[in-house]
């Protein structure tokens, strides 16, 4: 490294030493009082005393760029420091000016921003959207990259995708089969925290609120390694690897209604701590007018959000007597979902190889909103459907909600929420809900087309017959015909 030492020549009759140097206005009084001339003025911090020095010298000192000087040793010798890793300097430092570095690097903390590097000595930080979370420029930048907020403006928003895609390090929306790992700007990586889990955010909506990001929701690392394999679907090895998630929300979904007319969420939300739930999400929330809709929006929060919050948000309504109860019946509600999610995910771990008959049926349902499968007992066709279910559960962030009955699909429909209802009919209950179709296809297919937008409802019907079977049901049932049309057979 490179240190420079200089001797000078500085009187220091009428030194003092200091906790910090004077600022600008007091910087010229002291230098004419006590040097007579502002070019023979200085003060240094003092590594001897542990506090600032002011002398006088005949003629100024300057250092290199990103570089200060500071009194180490014998007082006739200075030695260069290089800035601290919050300032720069671009430019020649002179002594006659500044005690310090005299700029403060960009922290790239406003709403989607992230640090692309941490700049150097002699240059600011530059800064990068968080493409993660969906942000991009908003305005055309130099570097297609990143932006220098001394020159650039670097705000950031988000960017739509559609339900099926990810934002790419160079901010283009991509499907995630289309994923390849190969891009002319870096990948991102978000930070670890190990003294410090927290870092503050300003915007100009609300106060400042301390917010956790060691717990930031990024894309789902699944998606990324689902889409990094080019396109093949090979969604056996990556179910093998899908974590447990979700079960909680089946619970949410059950009460939604009762919620959304019960709670007064600004009542709630300041109980949930800040650190759960960001700055940008809360002022969201606070910003709609009317109370149900604050409600969603609150649990919409939740759905997307770890089971932490979702624990968080309980423990705020067991503080509250009045809430006591809907607590109590949010967390008794049955969870015979979540157990059928865990013995499907203990059952991938035994299935051996991916069938062709998996690839046709995740491409079918990823495409298609309603599709019917039928085969013979024991054919396989529920082994891939629950495999394929928990892709979509895991990567694409759908509900998914196994159904033996249409009353099911009416009490957890949401069509604010990306979901899957599966019907599993055996040779004892298909008959009777075919019929209950029939005579309930008008609601289903109303309220099945209520998703707008990037919000997808698919309904997946399982039966375990032939073609013949299900078109003799077709000629009794005719209102069924639009939910069993688009027909995968298995063997």
């Amino acid at each position: 490294s490179f240190v420079l030492v200089t001797v000078v020549h500085a009187d220091i009759a009428g030194a003092l030493f200091l906790n910090e140097c004077p600022g600008k206005p007091m910087w010229n009084l002291r230098a004419n009082n006590l040097c007579g001339a502002l070019d023979k003025y200085m003060c240094l911090y003092d590594t001897n005393e542990g506090k600032f020095r002011e002398l006088c010298k005949d003629a100024p000192e300057f250092h290199r760029p990103g570089n200060i000087f500071i009194i180490s040793g014998n007082l006739q010798y200075f030695a260069g420091r290089p800035c601290k890793s919050d300032k720069y300097q671009p430019h020649k430092w002179w002594t006659n000016g500044s005690s310090d570095c005299q700029y403060l690097k960009s922290t790239c903390n406003e709403e989607g921003q992230v640090p692309y590097d941490n700049g150097t000595i002699s240059r600011d930080t530059k800064c990068r959207c968080d493409y993660t979370n969906y942000y991009t420029f908003v305005s055309s930048t130099r570097n297609k990259c990143f932006c220098d907020p001394t020159e650039e403006d670097c705000s950031c928003n988000r960017k739509k995708c559609y339900y099926d895609q990810v934002l790419t390090p160079d901010y283009d929306c991509v499907g995630i089969h289309a994923w390849t790992g190969q891009f002319v700007c870096p990948e991102y990586k978000a930070p670890k925290f190990t003294d410090k889990k927290t870092l503050q955010r300003r915007t100009t909506i609300c106060p400042l609120i301390k917010q956790d990001f060691s717990g930031t929701v990024q894309q789902s690392s699944a998606r990324i390694a689902h889409s990094s394999m080019l396109g093949a679907i090979i969604v056996l090895d990556i179910a093998r690897e899908l974590k447990a998630s979700g079960f909680y929300k089946i619970r949410l979904l059950k009460n939604y209604d009762r919620i959304v007319k019960e709670i007064v969420p600004m009542e709630i939300l300041p109980k949930i701590p800040y650190f759960m739930i960001s700055e940008g999400d809360r002022c969201d929330v606070m910003d709609i007018e009317s109370q149900h809709k604050k409600t969603r929006a609150l649990l919409n929060i939740l759905l997307n959000s770890d089971k932490s919050i979702y624990n968080a948000f309980l423990a705020a309504l067991r503080q509250d007597a009045v809430y006591e109860e809907l607590a109590k019946d949010i967390e008794m509600t049955p969870g015979r979902h979540n157990k059928l999610l865990r013995d499907w995910r203990a059952d991938i771990k035994t299935k051996e190889s991916e069938t062709v008959y998996m690839s046709n049926l995740y491409s079918n349902i990823f495409t298609e909103n309603v599709i019917v499968i039928i085969g013979t007992s024991r054919c396989g066709k529920s082994s891939d459907l629950h495999s394929v279910a928990l892709i979509f559960l895991d990567l694409l962030d759908f509900d998914i909600i196994p159904c033996t009955k249409l009353s099911e699909f009416i009490d957890y429909h949401n069509p604010d929420r990306c979901q899957m209802f599966l019907f599993e009919l055996d040779e004892i209950n298909k008959d009777d809900f075919l019929k209950e179709l029939n005579e309930e296809s008008e609601k289903i297919r109303s309220m099945h087309m209520q998703g707008k937008g990037d919000i997808k409802q698919k309904i997946v019907i399982s039966i375990s017959c032939d073609t013949c079977w299900l078109n003799q049901k077709k000629e009794i049932y005719p209102n069924i015909s639009c939910f069993v049309d688009n027909c995968l057979i298995y063997p």
